[in-house]
């Protein structure tokens, strides 16, 4: 149940909104509207009881439910007609978390979904269905079966492990028997022994068989008398004890979790059953530092009291203003119209404005307005989850006037602040008739300097303590309104590239394409692909449609078109290039890259950084060697060259974002031949639109360079994922439109688009799977031999010759005091146990640190992983192992390593069953993220998970199965035909136990069963 939040005690005379007050905060699902009857439970039995004790009044309450919403109406909080109550907006009720709406399920909650249309999934087996016929036959098979059969034990679990009849169950060591669970610590390598001793204190029952519900050769369950091998009965009198023995191998990390089953018959011929969950923890040396500080407890939403309207300002932080490039175009705030706002506070996305519709030429500016006011509106929500209330802060010692704020997690991003930004303080105790805004004028690590009213430094004492709310800089969200705009984005002229026609052209000759390789970079010249990409770019053979560098892993898709940007630069004057990416880490890359081995002079190239960015944030390489290219002064403040001194360069790298910048001095429409845009899979649409609209002339040349089985735009409101807005540029052209498709010969229209073959970094066993599951097995393996194969032998690999390893490990989720993250234990054991032993290896290659990257498949802004790589940080840190990656996969993509460990965290949330499976894999069911991990690895990929739990996702079942037929798993028992044997032998159990026969028809079976805050502008 939902702790209700208490009530301050309260004048009479405002009752009524102080049970307004109270409806809001603890019923944030009635954000428009509740029925009648609801709001007067609400009232009866939640606000006056918790009214009365807070007033220590033992009667009635002190006003009836009629004359509350008299009060109410009389207000305008409120308006009733028909039973219905509806909330005025003004009230105050604050923008709705779009992922807490209901979602609408079609069919029954049955295992299989109702509909007539396939595939159909099967909800219990994870298994797709392609037909009815395949359906009936599924759910007569032998799988499904079980699984039903799991789901009657978990349904009767609670009935399972009371102890009946005077008849008991307990652990002869004493230990606790916990919701019917017995857990025994046990260090890795050992063999663990415990007796369960089963009492008889009342009538006489006879024994008729005590077996375990799973088969696993590493336990072992018997008895002096053979009743657990079905030889004989045993009948108790009152007082007798029988000890049954459990034996356990422990082979592995993890949890081996045995349930076993005990059957009684009573003298009336009644039989009854007892379970109980052994579960052995196998543990390691490290087990201490990774253990839970404290139990897990769910933390309510933050709320804090309202923040006063009488806003004193700090002084914000003054930029350096040196060659001001000068803003000539006024931008719109673009606020999210209120019709919106009520309809997504709704729940009625589907009546914002073509929202939901297909997009096309003629709703491209409207469709894409909805889809960022969608986006929008829950990032509202989302900051608010960085809320502050009652901390303190610092006078800073180093900025004279600032006070200092620690931020929890903001060196991750989480929230992300920059300088420039701003935060509102307000004071915890007393009045609290001011608001604050500190303006912020450094960040250092989890640190940051804000200016805040000379009123409030002046009197500030240590430790007072302040509630902060935090904001979002909107600026990225205004461009990209803009770029949509349809005041600024010309279709008549754009149509061609954003909606590009098939134009029907022939293939290239190969030798045409040959005869031009005269390259900067010589080692493209072997390579075909890089080479045609390279000769279509700079012929314009696409014009005006944009040109398509398609890159899976390893494939060097940037040094193609920085290799195409020299060969413009060298081959006319006239030329000039903006060379944009989303991040500010790709785009350091780019410029690094244009500056080696080519025609591009230092005196000719401008990085071009936001004025967030702080000298710290810019690549060292580009700091030492080519600090002429960047536009920071002497003192390392950012300033902007003017348009004139702009336009000298010949290749100009900014992010997507700063790019705006340009777009709106109102003078680079025309100046620009060529624009480029890497990462291109990265960047929602109105994003890429920022240099595209605001600076791509009617005959100039896009090149976009990405691959879409990759990751894609970070996005927070489900509503805008799924009606588009995830879908980048570069992937929505290779989808959705016919010249970017595969032509009848199964090849790519090479005036629009290469696909680049050859991948240069993984050993072939690393690449085979992913390149035929995302890559139509087109890739090449091209990588260095000698690097590919230097753990070919090491120790630990299950197959030698063959550079992969799934251990299975069936682990415990586990969370710890306020945090809503996961961690896990074992695999954060085994991880370390892996990379201890790959850094003390002798003979062969010797590893580094840097070598290893550790990956955890989660956003960190999903706050799923964060424990999990802290756990194992806190480790590394102890080793002194610092220099060893750990991150989630979005911060490994574009990255390798020669070796790659996998920690998938999530495993079979502990139930009574092991035969229960907890089929919550939506964070893993992604397939771009899975792509993305398994393809960095170079010479050796070592996987850490849950095989029961992952062989129900479609991609790692796949890679799991391929493992297993090349010999590379190791870890817990684990085949894909465990199911047919299970059911067998745990029917035949349920026949000697008695427990009623298990079968259902569909219709039984239904009855049975917080992204990172971008940084970069």
């Amino acid at each position: 149940m939902r702790r209700r939040k208490q009530i301050d005690p309260v004048k009479v005379s405002d009752l009524w909104e102080h049970f307004f007050k109270y409806v809001t905060e603890n019923h944030p699902d009635w954000h428009s509207h509740c029925d009648m009857e609801e709001l007067r439970k609400c009232f009866k039995e939640e606000y006056a009881p918790s009214l009365i004790l807070q007033q220590g009044v033992p009667s009635k309450p002190v006003c009836g439910f009629g004359t509350m919403m008299y009060r109410l109406r009389r207000q305008k909080k409120l308006k009733c007609s028909k039973g219905k109550v509806s909330f005025y907006e003004k009230t105050g009720y604050a923008t709705v978390d779009q992922h807490r709406r209901p979602v609408k399920r079609e069919g029954s909650e049955g295992v299989v979904q109702q509909n007539r249309e396939y595939p159909a999934l099967c909800e219990e087996c994870g298994v797709i269905l392609n037909s009815a016929s395949q359906q009936q036959d599924h759910i007569k098979g032998a799988r499904h079966r079980l699984n039903l059969t799991k789901q009657y034990l978990k349904k009767n679990r609670d009935m399972l492990i009371e102890d009946k009849h005077g008849v008991s169950i307990v652990s002869k060591e004493g230990l606790d028997v916990e919701d019917g669970k017995i857990t025994i610590n046990v260090t890795e390598g050992e063999i663990s022994v415990t007796e369960l001793l089963i009492r008889c204190s009342d009538v006489p029952v006879t024994l008729l068989l005590v077996t375990p519900l799973v088969v696993d050769s590493r336990v072992n369950v018997s008895d002096a008398k053979g009743v657990s091998e079905g030889k004989v009965s045993l009948l108790f009198q009152k007082g007798d004890e029988y000890k049954i023995k459990v034996r356990c191998e422990a082979r592995n990390y993890g949890e081996i979790r045995t349930p076993i089953a005990f059957a009684f018959k009573l003298s009336s011929s009644e039989t009854f059953h007892i379970a109980r969950n052994v579960v052995f923890s196998v543990r390691g040396e490290n087990q201490e530092d990774l253990q839970q500080t404290a139990p897990y407890s769910r933390l309510s939403k933050l709320r804090l009291d309202p923040f006063s309207k009488d806003v004193l300002h700090g002084i914000q932080f003054a930029f350096s203003d040196g060659g001001k490039l000068t803003q000539k175009v006024s931008l719109e705030h673009y606020n999210i119209p209120s019709q919106v706002n009520r309809l997504l506070n709704s729940n009625k996305p589907e009546e914002v404005d073509e929202l939901s519709s297909p997009l096309t030429v003629n709703n491209y500016s409207q469709k894409f307005r909805s889809l960022l006011y969608s986006e929008e509106h829950q990032m509202k929500v989302d900051i608010t989850r960085y809320d502050m209330k009652g901390v303190t802060m610092k006078k800073s010692r180093q900025h004279r006037g600032l006070l200092n704020l620690e931020v929890p997690g903001l060196a991750e991003n989480r929230p992300s602040v920059l300088r420039g930004d701003h935060l509102s303080a307000a004071k915890s105790e007393g009045s609290r008739d001011k608001t604050y805004r500190g303006y912020v004028h450094h960040v250092e690590q989890e640190v940051v300097s804000l200016s805040f009213h000379e009123s409030l430094v002046s009197n500030f004492i240590e430790n007072m303590t302040f509630d902060i709310q935090f904001t979002f800089s909107r600026y990225p969200l205004r461009l990209q309104h803009y770029a949509v705009d349809p005041a600024n984005l010309m279709m008549d002229e754009m149509r061609s590239v954003l909606f590009p026609e098939n134009q029907g052209f022939q293939p290239t000759d190969p030798e045409k394409i040959k005869s031009k390789n005269k390259l900067f970079d010589n080692k493209l010249s072997s390579n075909f692909e890089q080479v045609q990409a390279i000769y279509h770019i700079v012929e314009g053979s696409s014009k005006p449609a944009p040109y398509l560098v398609f890159g899976p892993p390893g494939t060097g898709k940037t040094v193609t078109i920085v290799e195409a940007m020299k060969q413009q630069v060298y081959q006319s004057k006239t030329n000039f290039i903006l060379a944009c990416a989303p991040s500010n880490s790709a785009a350091d890359l780019i410029a690094k890259r244009v500056l080696e081995n080519g025609p591009v002079a230092k005196s000719s190239l401008l990085r071009m950084s936001a004025s967030s960015r702080s000298w710290d944030a810019v690549d060292p390489e580009l700091k030492e060697k080519f600090r002429e290219c960047l536009n920071y002064d002497l003192n390392h403040s950012i300033y902007f060259p003017s348009a004139d001194d702009i336009k000298e360069k010949r290749i100009v790298v900014t992010t997507m974002v700063t790019a705006g910048r340009l777009v709106l001095t109102d003078c680079f429409k025309d100046h620009f031949t060529h624009i480029f845009l890497d990462e291109a899979g990265h960047a929602v649409e109105p994003e890429a639109l920022i240099p595209i609209s605001g600076l791509l002339p009617r005959n100039g040349q896009l090149v976009m360079a990405g691959d879409p089985k990759q990751l894609g735009p970070v996005l927070r409101s489900p509503v805008s994922k799924s009606n588009g807005l995830e879908l980048s540029l570069l992937e929505r052209l290779m989808t959705t439109e016919e010249a970017y498709k595969r032509q009848p010969n199964g090849k790519y229209n090479d005036h629009l688009l290469t696909k680049l073959l050859r991948n240069y970094r993984s050993h072939p066993a690393i690449l085979e799977k992913p390149n035929e599951m995302f890559y139509d097995s087109e890739l090449l393996v091209c990588a260095d031999e000698i690097m590919r194969n230097s753990l070919q032998t090491f120790d630990q690999l299950p197959s030698k010759g063959f550079p992969i390893i799934f251990h299975g490990i069936e682990g415990k989720d586990e969370r710890e005091e306020n945090s809503p993250s996961f961690f896990n234990v074992a695999e954060a054991q085994q991880v370390m146990k892996y990379t201890n032993d790959l850094l003390e290896m002798r003979g062969g290659k010797a590893i580094r640190k840097t070598d290893i990257g550790i990956i955890s498949p989660y956003r960190k802004q999903v706050r799923l992983v964060i424990h999990q790589v802290q756990k194992i940080q806190k480790l590394l840190r102890k080793k002194n192992w610092t220099d060893i990656k750990v991150g989630s996969v979005e911060e490994f993509q574009g990255q390798e390593r020669l070796i790659i460990i996998i920690s998938t965290v999530r495993s079979t949330r502990e139930e009574f069953l092991q035969l229960d499976r907890d089929y919550k894999l939506g964070f893993l069911k992604n397939p771009k993220r899975f792509n993305v991990a398994i393809t960095r690895a170079k010479a050796l990929l070592i996987c850490i998970g849950n095989p029961h739990m992952l062989s129900k996702d479609e991609n790692w079942n796949g890679f799991l199965r391929y493992c297993l037929e090349n010999n590379a798993y190791t870890g817990c028992p684990y085949t894909p035909d465990t199911e047919e044997s299970e059911m067998i032998t745990l029917t035949e159990k349920m026949a000697r136990l008695n427990i009623p026969k298990l079968t259902f028809t569909e219709e039984e079976a239904a009855a049975v069963n917080d992204p990172e805050w971008r940084g970069d502008r």
